[in-house]
């Protein structure tokens, strides 16, 4: 009895082949997507600060990161905020998020409005600023 071995051995290094082109196909494109949205976010972030300038805002840092922390059952948890830009106008100071989408660009999406809320309870500033790029509009928001 004999066993030919040779066409397995091809249906393996076929299979195998065509997992490894599978998964770089799936690499690239995730590695796509991620550049193409880094794009859309620069592109954003420079229409959003064009946006604030003319309405009178003057830019005083970007891409602010700020160092937090919350308490739970006594274990304390690091955490960072990371906003768009603080802004100032007439001598009070604005934190502002920048959004590219319909929806995010929203404040009442419920998304949108937590990360506002957020910023107004932790950056030390006058007020909190959505500048919403599709719309060419910057608006306050304020919580009671």
């Amino acid at each position: 009895m004999s066993t030919d071995l040779g066409g397995e051995i091809d249906l393996l290094i076929g299979v195998v082949l065509g997992l490894v082109i599978a998964w770089l196909v799936h690499r690239t494109i995730v590695w796509i997507r991620a550049w193409w949205y880094r794009w859309l976010g620069r592109r954003g972030e420079a229409n959003a600060e064009s946006l604030l300038k003319a309405a009178g805002y003057t830019i005083v840092d970007a891409q602010l990161r700020l160092p937090c922390r919350y308490h739970v059952g006594g274990e304390m948890v690091p955490y960072a905020v990371r906003a768009d830009f603080m802004v100032e106008k007439d001598g009070r100071r604005y934190v502002a998020e920048a959004k590219n989408g319909t929806t995010a660009s929203d404040p009442r999406t419920t998304a949108t409005r937590r990360q506002l809320l957020e910023y107004a309870v932790v950056f030390a500033a006058h007020g909190v600023l959505l500048v919403d790029v599709p719309g060419r509009r910057v608006r306050v928001v304020e919580f009671e």
